[in-house]
């Protein structure tokens, strides 16, 4: 949503807040992350933000990077709108789209999420982190993570950067 949008949200809830699919807006700035102002509001309502995991979102680079690509792809994608219906045209741009990026732009690491999660926990507390994945939804994944069961991965470089096990736990689902 937009930052006026979040701001209302927060102005009329009276339940915890959930911020499903954002980040850092300190680390990458992109309009679905969260600046602090916005971190600390949530952590007020004892509510959680769940960072995604879309490379576009958290790595200004990459994101560069990938939008050259994607819009390379405009004349592909419009063609394939004109051939299929709806539902398999948006399949077959998304695999389009996916193959084109993992080719021509440099994978951004899993480090970069961890690098959103531990900003986040820093400024406002792991109980307020959670994942928001959005496998089902993204073209493209951080490299180490392409799959639910690398997660392990994320959780070792959490680990190595000090969070506790109880903290881990949170993170990992316990704070949703």
């Amino acid at each position: 949503v937009s930052d006026q949008t979040f701001w209302d949200v927060l102005r009329v809830a009276d339940k915890p807040v959930i911020a499903s699919h954002s980040g850092a807006r300190t680390l990458s700035h992109h309009p679905r992350n969260l600046t602090d102002d916005m971190l600390r509001a949530v952590a007020e309502t004892e509510g959680v933000v769940c960072v995604v995991f879309y490379p576009m979102f958290l790595d200004e680079d990459y994101a560069t990077a990938a939008r050259e690509v994607l819009y390379s792809l405009v004349e592909e994608c419009e063609a394939i709108d004109q051939l299929l219906p709806p539902i398999p045209a948006s399949y077959a741009k998304d695999r389009l789209q996916f193959a084109a990026l993992q080719e021509r732009v440099p994978p951004m690491s899993y480090r970069r999420l961890a690098d959103h999660i531990e900003y986040i926990a820093r400024l406002i507390g792991a109980e307020h982190v959670g994942l928001g994945s959005d496998f089902d939804g993204i073209n493209c994944v951080p490299e180490g993570l392409e799959t639910g069961a690398t997660l392990p991965l994320l959780t070792a470089e959490l680990a190595r950067r000090g969070f506790t096990d109880k903290e881990l736990e949170q993170i990992l689902g316990g704070n949703v």
